[in-house]
């Protein structure tokens, strides 16, 4: 699987819901000072669960009061193991975006005083 987009909501400087799209091959980030490069890095670190977000960490101008950090990712496996008796695919299981991409999101939602405990899904399209 090959990253394909980056998803923010209300994660420090990125306010509502934003996705940064990586697919075309990128290999450094380049901007002016507090343009937000090291904040991708950073939910990243988030997303793969190397580290957590403070509550300082949430856009100050948030309506809803969650954060979410994703990732979708393109070049899927053919085939997905559940047990040594049983493979599938991950669009046989319906778990697949409109593109036909994995799409994983992870909302932490925030009161006045802690960030809640991580919620995980999968946005997919399902009959």
């Amino acid at each position: 699987m090959i990253l394909k987009t980056i998803i923010l909501k209300n994660f420090r400087g990125y306010n509502g819901e934003h996705r940064i799209d990586v697919s075309s091959g990128i290999t450094a980030l380049i901007g002016k000072n507090d343009a937000g490069k090291s904040t991708l890095l950073e939910a990243l670190d988030i997303f793969y669960g190397d580290s957590k977000p403070e509550l300082s960490d949430l856009n100050i101008y948030a309506k809803d009061r969650e954060m979410i950090f994703g990732a979708v990712f393109s070049d899927l496996p053919k085939i997905v193991s559940v047990d040594t008796s049983a493979t599938t695919s991950l669009p046989e299981e319906y778990l697949v975006n409109k593109d036909g991409d994995f799409e994983v999101v992870i909302k932490y939602p925030c009161t006045a005083s802690t960030v809640g405990k991580p919620e995980q899904n999968i946005r997919c399209l399902h009959p």
